[in-house]
């Protein structure tokens, strides 16, 4: 029966508030006492009052959990007084002991979700700095490529102008107008190349993801 509450009804009441912790902690130190007057002071139904403690640490408030350590080595109060003090502080002294086990075990858990988590946010602050930091890229190419391309093509476009209007009475002052909107057009190609050359160039993993990948 207590084997069946100790893990059943440990699984059924985890996690369903303190209320419903208390009430398996009351019902389970109430057993582990009959289990241990019934076996007559047994080492085993020693053991079962530590899984009490154990579990009275996990649903329980610390001071209720003490409160609960303290109450398991009465189970000793029926012996004579140098037997019971004896039995009672060696029960007591396993007690602490398992109570301060778990609360360490349960604060580094605690520790080890939190890091967790904050290696989560690390993460997704990362990528997003990331992401800012292409998208601030890419703006800024395109305000290069704007801005130049622009240039050169209201270059382009006023020595066309020039070169229809001269064509029809000086051809050759013409063509060499078209020669240098030629040269314009070219020009903004191969800055246009060079900035699509520079966008594509490998960049080295920012700082903060490194940190990120780190923890």
């Amino acid at each position: 029966a207590f084997t069946l509450l100790a893990t059943v009804g440990f699984a059924a009441v985890r996690g369903r508030g303190r209320p419903a912790g208390a009430a398996y902690v009351a019902g389970a130190l109430v057993l582990g006492y009959a289990v241990f007057a019934a076996t007559g002071a047994g080492a085993g139904a020693t053991l079962m009052l530590l899984i009490v403690v154990v579990h009275s640490v996990i649903l329980l408030p610390l001071p209720a959990a003490a409160v609960v350590t303290a109450l398991v080595p009465l189970v000793h109060v029926g012996m004579s007084l140098g037997d019971g003090l004896r039995e009672g502080l060696g029960t007591l002294v396993g007690a602490v002991f398992a109570a301060v086990v778990t609360t360490l075990l349960l604060r580094e858990q605690r520790a080890r979700a939190e890091l967790a988590e904050a290696n989560a946010q690390l993460r997704d602050y990362a990528a997003q700095a990331e992401q800012l930091a292409t998208t601030q890229e890419r703006n800024r190419v395109a305000r290069d490529i704007h801005d130049g391309l622009g240039h050169h093509l209201t270059v382009v476009q006023k020595l066309v102008e020039a070169a229809r209007t001269l064509l029809p009475t000086d051809p050759a002052r013409a063509e060499e107008i078209l020669g240098k909107a030629q040269g314009q057009a070219e020009d903004a190609l191969a800055e246009v190349r060079g900035s699509v050359g520079a966008r594509r160039e490998p960049r080295p993993t920012p700082p903060l993801v490194s940190l990120a990948f780190l923890l």
